[in-house]
């Protein structure tokens, strides 16, 4: 029950208020319960307790970012990436946010220093190569998802767009293969069956093809 773990963490706020984990976990619950000021609140203690706590820095742009104060969560997004250089989830959450903000280069920019930091970041990897595959550049895209599926081989998402980039890229058929992946993970995947019939027809299985519009 979140009003009750709020009134505990609060007692222990009142009790402990110089320690940070009690703020952030109070501000996690507001954050999850929806009360988004209230954990931005918590989250700035934490940050006057440790000012270079990058984890509250972006989890109060998180908090920014949902109220529709994107200028406001994209300022401590970028002051979690300078304190925390080294945290590849903050800057993973950057990028993502800029993604859904339609700053897509800008995104793909924040998702390679991600990487840089860990090769293996499922999220930076996935989330960057849909990128790169809905503005074209399908080369950059099959390796940024191939690396993906080797980090993750349960996302039927990621095998998708690495079977479009695969199709584009002329190769139909290790798109189908990789259909076939993600048919197993997700049967009714439509866009699935979409692209499974273009790359049929592309291999003059035209018999084949037709059964996926039907």
């Amino acid at each position: 029950d979140l009003d009750e773990a709020i009134e505990k963490l609060e007692t222990s706020a009142l009790m402990q208020p110089h320690a940070p984990i009690v703020q952030m976990n109070l501000g996690r619950v507001y954050m999850k319960k929806g009360l988004y000021q209230e954990a931005i609140e918590r989250f700035n203690k934490v940050i006057r307790l440790e000012k270079t706590n990058s984890t509250a820095y972006s989890l109060a742009a998180a908090c920014y970012i949902l109220q529709d104060e994107f200028r406001e969560g994209e300022n401590y997004y970028k002051k979690a990436c300078k304190v925390g250089p080294n945290n590849p989830q903050v800057h993973t959450n950057y990028a993502t946010a800029l993604a859904q903000k339609g700053k897509r280069f800008k995104s793909i920019e924040i998702y390679k220093a991600a990487l840089k930091i860990n090769e293996s970041d499922f999220e930076a990897l996935h989330y960057m190569g849909i990128i790169l595959c809905d503005l074209g550049r399908f080369d950059e895209a099959e390796e940024a998802l191939e690396a993906a599926v080797k980090v993750e081989n349960k996302n039927p998402v990621t095998y998708f767009y690495l079977a479009v980039a695969k199709f584009r890229l002329d190769k139909p058929q290790e798109c189908l293969d990789l259909i076939d992946k993600a048919l197993e993970l997700k049967p009714d995947y439509s866009d699935c069956m979409m692209i499974k019939g273009v790359a049929l027809a592309k291999i003059g299985k035209e018999a084949e093809c037709i059964s996926c519009f039907s």
